[in-house]
């Protein structure tokens, strides 16, 4: 890799377990939330001052990085580039090879990826998660795909007790429909189960508390061992609906959800 100074490492990735009371209130508007898709006609070109801040990545990290710093608002893509490059520099320095971080890079960062593209900044996802900057944040999602200790030089200034819910999904939200995705036999529909999941653990719908209990419900019907696991999951739904556990809107969500991965 070149000379290209470090970021200051900040912090690294757990999964909040704890539950959200029903019906809290949201967290505050993301900042930065503007989003711009890939490759789109509305998608400005990235500034030399941005390609030069990559060209200190070596192959095959300087390609994984560029959509994500495409996916950034314009004005935070010289940051995110800068802390692409910190994160990095900071795993090199503890002797960890360009192959091995690009392939952590494939087992961690595609969620925060579709987070962007979506619309939800870096800042805020590295504030959500607990991390001081984005550079703290994307180092401790690679250092946890590694093996070994490399996950201590990015530690977390202040552990969330649970993902704040935000207007747009987080990488949390896209882990977590990917994994449902998965348990219903269904990965392709991963993207839908994230927007199913984040709209179920809005506040309007329960909050947090609300969420943890879907992710109970379809590793149940995973666990089943049925022929129709969705089938399977949309009576379990009503059942938890008619006990009133889940609010009527999760089943509404559910149904719109059927519609779009029936097509």
């Amino acid at each position: 890799m070149g000379t290209q100074p470090a970021s200051t490492p900040a912090s690294g990735v757990a999964p909040a377990t704890s539950v959200q009371p029903a019906g809290a209130q949201a967290a505050p508007p993301a900042t930065g939330t503007q989003g711009y898709v890939v490759g789109g006609p509305v998608t400005p070109a990235l500034s030399p001052q941005v390609q030069q801040t990559l060209r200190a990545l070596d192959q095959p990290l300087r390609g994984r990085a560029q959509p994500l710093v495409m996916a950034e608002h314009v004005g935070a893509r010289a940051r995110t580039a800068q802390a692409i490059v910190g994160a990095v520099s900071a795993l090199e320095a503890q002797g960890v090879g360009t192959d091995q971080i690009a392939r952590a890079w494939d087992q961690s960062m595609r969620p925060v990826i579709q987070a962007a593209q979506g619309g939800m900044s870096l800042a805020t996802m590295a504030r959500d998660a607990g991390y001081g900057d984005v550079a703290g944040f994307i180092g401790a999602r690679l250092a946890n795909s590694l093996p070994g200790n490399a996950a201590q030089a990015f530690p977390r200034s202040t552990p969330p007790p649970v993902v704040p819910w935000r207007q747009v999904p987080s990488p949390h939200d896209y882990e977590v429909g990917a994994t449902m995705a998965h348990q219903l036999g269904m990965p392709a529909a991963a993207a839908h189960f994230a927007r199913f999941y984040h709209a179920a653990r809005a506040p309007a719908a329960g909050g947090w508390a609300t969420g943890q209990r879907l992710q109970q419900a379809v590793a149940e019907v995973a666990e089943s061992g049925g022929t129709n696991l969705v089938e399977a999951l949309g009576q379990k739904l009503a059942q938890l609906q008619q006990e009133g556990i889940i609010p009527a809107r999760v089943l509404i969500r559910w149904r719109a959800l059927l519609t779009r991965i029936r097509k």
